[in-house]
Formats: structure tokens, sequence, C-alpha cells
């Protein structure tokens, strides 16, 4: 099934993973030298906010920990959320804590987490996964650096990508990006991707706002191609 490539074969690294070079290369440093602020991972659905979050805090796994706020949200929860945090590390490194769905939270809520982000920072790192910057407190805002994921955006009228000026990318490059990672992901499920599957997936834009739905898309072509052989 397609969703045994995108979870089963996630990526082991940022290199693995579909991103454009600025975001790559921040990533890159983050892992190779641990150290770090606090984190805002802002992106649609698909595009690598908790695995690039996974990749970070499992270099010190023993000190990694990962809430998802779709469903804990509550004072009560976030509040054992913030005691955990201030526990001593048990490798003696900073403990990464990665809240997915913080949007969840409600934004006048989201200020609990202001004392121990400016507090505890020599002790604990937040990483904030959201869906919409917006929805994010202005008093956590400030107190995160903000990585992008969102390649572009897709026009719901022509169904055409428009590529972010951020990402210095343009589509043909991040077309072979998300090819390249495709065929990583094929490599590990033993699978040859063959033209006419990348070429039938390409025929539209719609797969390619984000690596997730490109893979997926990718995967059920294959499927197709063979039943049609």
């Amino acid at each position: 099934m397609a969703i045994d490539w995108i979870f089963k074969y996630r990526p082991n690294s940022i290199e693995e993973m579909a991103l454009y070079p600025a975001l790559k290369d921040r990533l890159n440093l983050y892992y190779q030298e641990g150290e770090y602020g606090h984190l805002i991972f802002a992106g649609g659905w698909g595009t690598g906010k908790t695995t690039a979050a996974h990749i970070l805090g499992e270099k010190h796994p023993n000190d990694f920990a990962e809430f998802d706020c779709a469903g804990k949200n509550t004072k009560t929860e976030l509040q054992k959320i913030i005691t955990g945090s201030f526990s001593v590390s048990l490798m003696g490194s900073k403990r990464v804590i990665l809240l997915d769905e913080f949007h969840n939270i409600k934004t006048n809520e989201q200020t609990i987490f202001n004392v121990p982000m400016e507090k505890n920072y020599n002790q604990s790192i937040y990483i904030l996964a959201v869906n919409d910057i917006d929805k994010v407190n202005p008093a956590i805002v400030s107190r995160s650096t903000i990585l992008n994921f969102d390649i572009g955006t897709l026009s719901k009228k022509t169904h055409k990508l428009t590529i972010n000026p951020y990402t210095g990318i343009t589509k043909d490059k991040w077309i072979k990006e998300l090819k390249r990672v495709t065929n990583i992901v094929a490599d590990k499920a033993g699978a040859i991707i063959s033209n006419k599957s990348f070429n039938a997936v390409l025929s539209t834009d719609a797969y390619l706002i984000d690596v997730r739905s490109f893979i997926r898309a990718v995967n059920e072509q294959i499927k197709i191609d063979a039943m049609n052989c």
C-alpha cells in the first residue's frame, strides 16, 4: 500500500528529505552542531516538519520527547509537558521536545510556554510543528526561529504550482528533488520507478505541493501501470 512507502520508509537523514537548499543547509547545520534554539517548523501537511524534528531530536534519543497537541492541549496536559522539560537530561545534553500540531492549542493558552522557553533554554529546546504560523501567539514566535517548509502555493483554479521566492529554487529543480527522494524510497522498498510512472504523476502540479503527496501518487501509479501491462 502507498502508506507503507510514506511511513515505513521515511527519511533517516536530512539528505534523504525533499527540501529547498537553504532549508536543507540550515537543518544539516543544526544536526551536525547539535546546538540550536527553540524552533518553529511551519508548513502544510506532508512537507517534512515532523520528520525533520525527529531527525534532529533522535541524534540523542534518550533526550527526545514528542507530544501531539491535537490530542494533548488542556492546561493540565500542557503543564505536565512543561514539568517534564525541567527534569535533568539523561545524557547531559539538551532535551529536545517536539510539540506537534502546536496550532491546536488556543492562542491565548500557548503563553504557558513563555517562561520555560526563556528560563529553561539551557536544559530543553522546543520544536513546534505548525500548519499555520498565524495561529501561533506572537510571544512564542518572538522566542523562536521560524523555518518555512512550504515550497509554494497551488492555485485552486488552475492547479498550477507557484514556487515561493524565499526557496531560491525553480519548479524544474523541485521536481528533480522530488524524484530524487522518491527513488531513494523506492530503492528501500526494492522497487524501480519507470519514466512512464513519473510522467503520469507529473502531468499535473497537484502532487508537487508536498513530498508526501508526490510519493503516494507515484506509488499508486506504479500499481496502475502494473495492472495495465
